[in-house]
């Protein structure tokens, strides 16, 4: 799941690849710890929290964040299907420096909306069936796929010393936009499990 929504081109994939084209690998690979290190902190904030509102019963209502999981996947798939090849080629021209690749990742990571929105409910949904150190451990290895992803991402661009092909980043868009549908519905699914 961390992959499919991390190929979604959107603020951290074209930061690690204008990063790692124009200056160096390790440029793109600090956006992408960036990112994990903001994952991993919104995490643990969301789920203290989710825990303090729900305390250690768990009696309420999981339905809502699995609806809520449900919808942010299906929202993120459309997107995904949406990506055309003007989108990626403006994206790719934007100018930025090599000192501040770390903190973009890291503040890219905390404040997207839709990504902090996502980490609710798939950590709520994830608290419904699981203790709380598995919650975490589960969630960060979702995290850990984005960064899999964008250092697979960096590495490859350096190793090709070449520019990713606007044509195979529409793929990637679409292909995870599938996906992310797939997980849409298995949450909707589950969701619908739970009324019943």
């Amino acid at each position: 799941m961390g992959v499919a929504v991390a190929a979604i081109p959107g603020a951290i994939f074209f930061d690690v690849v204008r990063r790692t084209v124009v200056y160096d690998l390790w440029a793109g690979i600090k956006v992408a710890v960036g990112e994990f290190i903001g994952h991993v902190v919104a995490l643990a904030v969301i789920l203290f929290a989710i825990r303090a509102l729900t305390g250690p019963s768990l009696n309420t209502p999981y339905t809502v964040f699995y609806f809520l999981g449900a919808l942010l996947m299906g929202w993120l798939g459309v997107v995904a299907l949406k990506v055309r090849k003007t989108d990626v080629q403006e994206n790719q021209e934007q100018k930025v420096s090599p000192h501040t690749s770390l903190l973009v990742g890291f503040l890219i990571s905390i404040t997207d909306p839709f990504i902090v929105a996502l980490w609710i409910s798939l950590t709520a949904s994830t608290l419904s069936h699981a203790s709380i150190i598995s919650a975490f451990v589960q969630i960060v290895v979702i995290s850990t796929g984005f960064l899999a992803f964008f250092a697979a991402v960096a590495i490859t661009l350096k190793v090709t010393t070449a520019k990713l092909n606007t044509r195979y980043i529409v793929w990637f868009s679409w292909i995870s936009g599938i996906v992310l549908l797939y997980f849409s519905l298995s949450f909707l699914y589950k969701a619908i499990q739970m009324l019943g």
